[in-house]
Parts: C-alpha cells; sequence; structure tokens
C-alpha cells in the first residue's frame, strides 16, 4: 500500500476549481498532486530515477482521499499588478518581424491580462490529506520508493504559492473520512465529488503542454481527462465504543472574539463569563429558554448539563501571556433542535458584553466593555478555535482552576482524586488513572490558581482581594456561606477522551476548562502541595 500524506502547513489550501476560478477545489484532486510533483522533479533536477517513479505512479489505479470537514472564506476579488520586470522582443511569425514588448505588454502575452483575481481558500478542520492507493505490488514500491519520497519532498506548495504543505510518504492510515471511487452496489444520494484523475501518458500531455507554452509565449494547459467520481464514507475509521462527551463537539461551539475593549487576564474569566450570561439572557423579546440561563420556570436547578460559558485565553505556549481573546457559549449534547435555535437567534444580537466595578480592590479592574463579533473557523488566532479544546488525548489539564464540589480543610490525595473522578463522570467521561491537584498549572502562561476566583455554596462568584501585595478570599460571606476551594488539576486517562474537558462545580462559567496537553509546552508542577 502506498500513502502519501499532504500536510497543509499554514492550515489553509488555496486553490481554484478548473470550472469556476471563484470556487475553492476541495478536496484536493490527484491530478494536481501529481502535476506538483512533475514540476518539483524538473525544478530540482531530480533525474531519470524520479521520472521512473512517475511513470510507474501515473499507470496505477485511482487513489482513496481520506481528509476532514472544512470551512470556506468568502471570495473577494483583488487586483494584481504584473511583476514581470524584463522586457522581451517577440518574434512575429506570420510578418517576420521582431516586435519589443514593455513588461506589462509581455505580462499580458503570457496571460496576465489586466482583470480582477481570487483566492479561493479552504480551512480545513484537519491539515493532513492522505492519498492511498491500496493494490500497490510492494516489489514495485521498493523500486520505487526513495525516488517518490525524494520527489515528495521537494513540493513546497500545492495550489497557490501560499498554499505551503508538507508532502511525504505515510506508514499508515489516519482516522479520517474516506472518499473512494463510487460502486455500483451505493446508494444515491451519497456525499461526493467528480475529481481530475491521473492516468497513463499524463506526463507526456505535461510535457508537451509546456514545450507548446515556451514556442508560444502562451501558458498552455494539458487536457485535463480522466475523471473519476468520488463519494465520500467513513469505512476504516475506529469502530470501539466512545463515550459521548456531555458537551457535544464543534458543532455545539458558538465563538465570539473580542473587536474592541481592553484584554483580559486569564483571571478575570469568572466576570467575564458571568457578565456574558447576563447579557446574552437580556436579548430576545421571550424569556430565556431553560437550558440557557440554568434553572427551571419555578427557579429549581436544572437537572442536567446546561449552556457553558467560556474563556478561551493565549495559553500553552511559550510566550503565552493569558490574554482572554474571547469566549465559547457551548450548548450541551442534549440540546434540542428547537432548543438550539432560540439560542441561535438570541446570538446573532449579541454586540456587547460589560461589567461595572464590583467595588473592591482586585488583581485586574473588573471595569470592562467589549465590543464583539462571531469568529469564523479560519480565524488565525489558535485560541479562539474549538479544535483547541476538543481534541482527544489521554491527558489533559486545566487553564482555569477547578472549584471542587465539596469542602475540604486541606489537600488530601485519596480524597481529591475521587472528587476530580467524579467530576469526570458528570461529563460522561471515565474515571482517570492518575490525577494531580496543585495550585500550580502544568499549562504555560496560566497564572497560579489563588488569583482565580472562586464560587461561594450557593453558586455566587467570590472575589480576589489584593491587599499587601496577597491574593485572598474572603473567610466569611454573609449569611454564613462557605467558599469553595479551587485549584489546578491534570488528568491521564486509561484511554484517550474526546473534549471538550470542563471539570468541578463552576464549569458552567468556565472554571475547570482544561486543554490536551498533546503538543503543548509543559511546565513540572511544584512537588510541594499546600493550602491556598
Amino acid at each position: 500500500m502506498l500513502i502519501i500524506e499532504v500536510d497543509y502547513l499554514t492550515g489553509r489550501a488555496v486553490a481554484s476549481d478548473r470550472q469556476s476560478r471563484t470556487q475553492a477545489e476541495w478536496p484536493p484532486h490527484p491530478q494536481r498532486l501529481f502535476s506538483a510533483m512533475v514540476a518539483a522533479m524538473y525544478e530540482c533536477d531530480l533525474g531519470d530515477e524520479a521520472r521512473d517513479a512517475l511513470l510507474w505512479l501515473e499507470q496505477l489505479q485511482p487513489p482513496e482521499l481520506l481528509l476532514s470537514e472544512y470551512a470556506e472564506r468568502a471570495c473577494l476579488e483583488t487586483y494584481v499588478p504584473v511583476n514581470d520586470n524584463n522586457s522581451q522582443i517577440v518574434l512575429n511569425r506570420k510578418k517576420r518581424t521582431l516586435k519589443f514588448m514593455s513588461s506589462i505588454d509581455s505580462g499580458i502575452a503570457l496571460g496576465r491580462d489586466r482583470k480582477e483575481r481570487f483566492f479561493p481558500t479552504i480551512i480545513p478542520f484537519d491539515p493532513i490529506v492522505q492519498f492511498v492507493w491500496k493494490d500497490v505490488a510492494e516489489a514495485d514500491l521498493e523500486q520505487h520508493q526513495e525516488a517518490l519520497q525524494t520527489l515528495c519532498e521537494s513540493v513546497a506548495y500545492l495550489g497557490h504559492s501560499s498554499s505551503l504543505v508538507r508532502v511525504s510518504l505515510a506508514d499508515k492510515k489516519a482516522a479520517l473520512p474516506q472518499w473512494r471511487l463510487r460502486r455500483k452496489s451505493d446508494p444515491k444520494g451519497m456525499a461526493g465529488a467528480t475529481l481530475r484523475g491521473v492516468a497513463t501518458g499524463r506526463l507526456q500531455q505535461l510535457d508537451a503542454a509546456f514545450q507548446l507554452s515556451e514556442k508560444t509565449v502562451r501558458r498552455r494547459e494539458a487536457s485535463d481527462a480522466p475523471w473519476h467520481r468520488y463519494v465520500k464514507t467513513c469505512e476504516g475509521l475506529p469502530t470501539t465504543e466512545k463515550r459521548i462527551n456531555a458537551f457535544g463537539d464543534q458543532r455545539n461551539w458558538f465563538v465570539f472574539k473580542r473587536t474592541s475593549g481592553k484584554p483580559l487576564p486569564l483571571q478575570a474569566c469568572l466576570a467575564l463569563t458571568q457578565s456574558v450570561r447576563k447579557a446574552v439572557c437580556s436579548l430576545g423579546d421571550d424569556d430565556a429558554p431553560a437550558i440557557l440561563i440554568g434553572h427551571e420556570s419555578d427557579s429549581s436547578p436544572l437537572q442536567r448539563n446546561h449552556v457553558a460559558f467560556l474563556p478561551l485565553a493565549n495559553t500553552g505556549y511559550q510566550h503565552s501571556r493569558g490574554e482572554i481573546h474571547g469566549f465559547a457559549i457551548v450548548l450541551p449534547a442534549a440540546t434540542s433542535p428547537q432548543e438550539r435555535q432560540q439560542i441561535a437567534i438570541r446570538l446573532g444580537d449579541l454586540l456587547k458584553v460589560w461589567m461595572n466595578h464590583n467595588g473592591e480592590r482586585t488583581e485586574a479592574d473588573l471595569s470592562f466593555d467589549w465590543s464583539v463579533s462571531i469568529a469564523s473557523p479560519a480565524d488565525s488566532l489558535q485560541s479562539l478555535r474549538p479544535s483547541r479544546y476538543t481534541g482527544t488525548s489521554k491527558f489533559w489539564a486545566t487553564t482555569t482552576p477547578m472549584v471542587f464540589g465539596h469542602f475540604l480543610r486541606k489537600l488530601d490525595e485519596p480524597r481529591t482524586a475521587k472528587i476530580v473522578g467524579r467530576a469526570c463522570q458528570a461529563i460522561g467521561l471515565p474515571l482517570p488513572k492518575y490525577v494531580h491537584v496543585s495550585p500550580v498549572s502544568m499549562v504555560q502562561g496560566v497564572p497560579p490558581s489563588f488569583r482565580f476566583p472562586s464560587l461561594s455554596s450557593e453558586g455566587k462568584p467570590v472575589w480576589v482581594r489584593y491587599r499587601n501585595g496577597k491574593f485572598t478570599l474572603p473567610k466569611r460571606l454573609p449569611g454564613g456561606q462557605a467558599v469553595r476551594m479551587r485549584y489546578h488539576v491534570a488528568v491521564e486517562f486509561e484511554e484517550p477522551v474526546e473534549g471538550p474537558v470542563i471539570l468541578g462545580a463552576g464549569r458552567h462559567y468556565g472554571m475547570g476548562l482544561c486543554v490536551p496537553m498533546r503538543g503543548l509546552k509543559v511546565t513540572k508542577p511544584k512537588e510541594k502541595q499546600h493550602d491556598v
């Protein structure tokens, strides 16, 4: 089996469809990959071995494709100046005369006329795309493997030159939806597309088109035959039973970004999420649905998971500062279509989020006035992408401290492990095999837990006081209410679990929000655990 893997390094694919310049080409056609490898062969002068490998590759059956879902950017018309700097002397064969052409005229002669240009762009949820040839003889593959690897490593982009890629040979198939050739037994109506393929003699056609372009001083394209009908299936994906997370997948996320207003530190997360909840509930002419406000019409607590308001901050990297760039409103997996529609209508009117000062001296001034807008899936900020929090991993760590539902005077390892395990089960996850509780987070850029606010026994926010250079919580609250403990938590599961992982009593206000530790910078927590 031969697998060629394409990794879109910038997280986007810029390529125009051959039939419509304003439409993006997705999935990437096998013919485009083959043409890119041919171009790499000539540009890098890879020799006869690479040419023999391409001649063998064009004789194979059409490959299968493994790729994720995607989002498409709005395509705008742009104007680009001609960038040919050298003047040219062109021979007119009919009149047998020489004509001196300026740089602009020479650019037009090459096909770059004064018209608008389009750069249609696709944002795949997973930047990996694999081309899989199943029926390949092992002896032939071993013969051309080294040349194919050199060809793949020489491909710098696929489509437009801004669509940078890393191309290589892969050992195993990715767990992604599959695009394969349509079969006669397939039912009608299956999702799919018609893709340009490669047939025997394709390399010779590309050579002839290039020679004709040089001869006529105008770009000539080779024909696109053959075309193959592909359908999308889920064949090859893992079929093991998977627990359903209480907060669902990325389709349940409504992400908003800050467009104006001062940035907030991560320890102001509870002030932000409380303000967002009040702003959303105040929108609309009718009463807010119970799944949004968290309680029934008689003010009794809702006996199921309701909407969570999450702060999205810059954390987990070497130079992260922990600033909140936006927030997400996440619906539980059990949300009905009617409730989803009601909430979506309200969120369409959410343009402002504000909060007045709470009257106490805190580390961060809690007065803020934000203008917000819905963030697109292609937003350049990693912290605003739901995939950052909904990945699959065995190891998760908190960016905001987990608020304990039980009252403890000090950290007791067996008891805290049980409390964290119950918090995992409350959102549909299995019991973790390892639990670490500490004032310090394992994610870089996250403040220690004692700088964060907490919740009272009635679920009201309790703000941190900053006095004499120390951060403290009030010891007593009106009415004899107790203050819940909050600590950073790291958990490890036996098998990978799917996020989002939001733990503890304050999970609906963004407390206990975890990120997968895969690909993040990890700092070792303090070994000594102590009370705050």
